[in-house]
């Protein structure tokens, strides 16, 4: 048993007192350890990178197709009845005024019939007349003077229809234009529906291309479409949309269009295939620096950094990219800071030190620009 006298009651609360100091010893190093490490911590330079911001800006989209041109208006300039060439007047790949004839074959023979048609009426009607007076005076009945209006009707009609195929007989230029070439010549026997010469309208072409069904949403009629072609290629050729099919084709999933090009100079021709570039309605989006956008697996992210120089790892859904610059859909506000150069050097959470750098460059059609 331990015996205690009043100098040892006296002494146990400073013993005390020293076995707690030399408990909280340790703890209070390590708290001013800490404390001093995290002071060096928050001031720490944070990663150097260059940053951008999110801007608003205007976009044109274009779709892009192969297209074939045709003249506004072309025919095949052929008789509709068989016979022999008396004149020929096509001058190979020169214009035609429309009226102007182009081929004569001999009439000689139904002008015949034209005449005869003629002096059969001619009598008809000399006929009627006498028959108009006896009627006046009761000599004929009211049926035989109508049976002799129905001759003069008869030779009328007969009258017009060799007139008719004596004009078949004379081929004109049916619209003003450009002749093709011919291998035909007088005195040449020709059948009906043989094909002489050609005649196409070359001062409107019109353009026929296919663009995928997804286009459907921003094809318009009269929208602006720009040709160009192999032949002439520091030119540009612009029409506007005339017509849209309203079938999808259920082949290859492509909707047709056609549009017009006015040709005045006739450096275009029939048969040419042409790229075409359809504008579509410009529209505002957001762009960033393409180099500024991470993938992870199917996803793509950019570094946001906050107002006291934190990144953080966002989300985003891309549009349109060209050679420089992408447009986001969702996932970023206009004027907020995003890594540029060196996202591959901080992480979610990294403190950086950012300069701003401004950004250059709109798109303008899809495209990698991070090839």
């Amino acid at each position: 048993m331990v015996v205690m006298n009043r100098h040892t009651k006296a002494g146990l609360p400073v013993l005390a007192a020293l076995v707690v100091a030399l408990l909280q010893w340790p703890l209070m190093a390590n708290a001013e350890s800490a404390g001093k490490q995290s002071g060096k911590s928050a001031n720490r330079p944070g990663i150097a990178v260059t940053s951008a911001t999110v801007q608003e800006s205007v976009i044109q989209q274009e779709l892009i197709a192969l297209g074939a041109l045709k003249a506004s208006q072309s025919v095949n300039i052929a008789p509709r009845i068989s016979g022999q060439i008396s004149r020929v007047n096509i001058p190979d790949g020169q214009n035609v005024r429309q009226g102007d004839v182009l081929v004569e074959l001999d009439s000689r023979e139904q002008q015949a019939k034209v005449k005869d048609a003629q002096v059969a009426l001619a009598d008809a009607r000399r006929q009627l007349k006498s028959m108009e007076t006896l009627f006046a005076r009761n000599a004929v009945s009211k049926d035989e003077l109508d049976a002799q209006q129905a001759q003069v009707d008869r030779m009328a009609a007969t009258l017009e229809s060799q007139t008719v195929n004596l004009s078949y007989h004379t081929l004109t230029a049916p619209f003003t234009g450009t002749l093709g070439f011919t291998d035909h010549s007088t005195g040449a026997l020709v059948s009906g529906n043989e094909v002489i010469t050609t005649l196409d309208d070359l001062s409107t072409l019109e353009l026929t291309f296919e663009l995928p069904e997804q286009a459907l949403r921003t094809l318009a009629p009269n929208a602006e479409v720009i040709a160009s072609t192999t032949v002439w290629p520091d030119e540009e050729f612009v029409g506007t949309i005339s017509a849209i099919n309203p079938r999808i084709s259920s082949t290859n999933l492509t909707i047709t269009s056609k549009a017009v090009i006015a040709n005045s100079d006739g450096r275009l021709r029939p048969g040419m295939l042409v790229q075409v570039r359809v504008l579509q309605a410009p529209e505002k989006t957001l762009s960033i620096p393409a180099r500024s956008v991470l993938f992870d697996g199917n996803q793509q992210y950019v570094y946001v950094i906050d107002k006291d120089s934190i990144t953080h790892k966002r989300l985003i859904t891309p549009g349109l990219i060209n050679e420089s610059t992408i447009t986001v859909k969702a996932g970023l506000a206009a004027g907020e800071q995003i890594v540029e150069q060196g996202v591959v050097k901080v992480s979610d959470g990294t403190k950086v030190s950012a300069t701003q750098r401004a950004l250059a460059g709109k798109p303008t059609q899809a495209g990698d620009a991070r090839s």
